[in-house]
This record gives C-alpha cells, structure tokens and sequence, in this order.
C-alpha cells in the first residue's frame, strides 16, 4: 500500500512517478486531511480539479458540497515567480498539499538560473511551512529541467514514487 508517514509526523514529502496515479493519489490526501478539518491546497498546473476532492470528501463524511468544498482553502500559480509568491504568503498551520510544482517552473521566459534562485526560495518555503504542519508535494520532470525534481527530491524528507499501472487489456494480449 502507499502511505507516507510525513502525515502523522510532520515534515516535507514528495509524490513523484506516474502523473494519473500522482493526481489520483494527492486527491484522495486531500481528501482524507480535509475529513479531519481544513487543508490549504496550493496549485501549480492546470490539472487540479476540486470536485474531486469535495464529492469523495462528501461521500465519506456524509457532509454537503458546499460543507466539503468550505473546508479547502485552494490557492493557485500560473508561474513559478506566482508560486514563490504565494508559498511566502503561506503560513496557516494547515496540512497543506501542493500539485503539480515542478509545472510553473516550465516558464520558458524564466533562465536556468532564475527558476533555481526561485525554486531553492520554494523548498525553504516549504520547509517553513512545514514545521507548522504536513506538507505534501507532487512533481514530475520536465524535459529542459530535468534536474529540478532531484533539487525537489534532495529537500523531501520522504518521497514515494508511483509508477504507472499496466493496463490490464495490455497485460492480457502480451500473454499471448
């Protein structure tokens, strides 16, 4: 089973691997913190769907929507020099979950240089925030940054990679 220990102890964690199995997995986090109150979930790509999180939430509490929905404080970047901003700006005791970090430091107007100042900013940011309460991370690499998630990856005091699950139909016609 995946579990990640950071959220019974604090700390800063890294969801990396697999994108579908990644956003799948950070949904149902959120989902699961949101259960026992509010959850500051801070989005950096544009794959970050909130029902998700709401209607699981709503099902398993047996709680309204808009109830649901009330207790995600959702913030989002659309560039990395946003999303320094906003993890400055961060400070609410909350488990907070980031998605999809790695993706506003794609900025091809922002040099190599610049997105290493901005992302080393993030990850003290992160540790910051951290020592208040949980925080979880999902990245993926990039193919010009390659090297991002490792910085990422080096700042984690835990990371779990998802890889892709075969596809069952896939799996059956390689078996003949």
């Amino acid at each position: 089973m995946n579990t990640l220990t950071t959220l019974e102890r604090g700390g800063l964690a890294l969801v990396t691997g697999d994108p579908a199995r990644t956003k799948t997995l950070m949904q149902d986090l959120a989902a699961s913190a949101a259960a026992h109150g509010r959850v500051c979930c801070l989005i950096g790509g544009n794959r970050f769907s909130p029902d998700a999180i709401t209607y699981a939430l709503a099902s398993r509490q047996n709680v309204s929507y808009e109830e649901a929905m009330g207790r995600l404080q959702l913030s989002r970047a659309f560039t990395c020099y946003q999303l320094a901003a906003l993890l400055r700006r961060t400070d609410t005791g909350l488990p907070t979950l980031v998605f999809d970090l790695l993706s506003t430091f794609a900025d091809e107007n922002a040099n190599d240089r610049q997105v290493e100042h901005l992302l080393r900013g993030c990850l003290n940011d992160l540790h910051r925030i951290s020592r208040r309460a949980p925080v979880v991370v999902s990245a993926h690499t990039h193919p010009n940054r390659e090297h991002l998630l490792e910085m990422v990856r080096a700042q984690a005091g835990e990371t779990l990679i998802l890889e892709a699950e075969q596809d069952a139909a896939a799996l059956q016609m390689s078996m003949f």
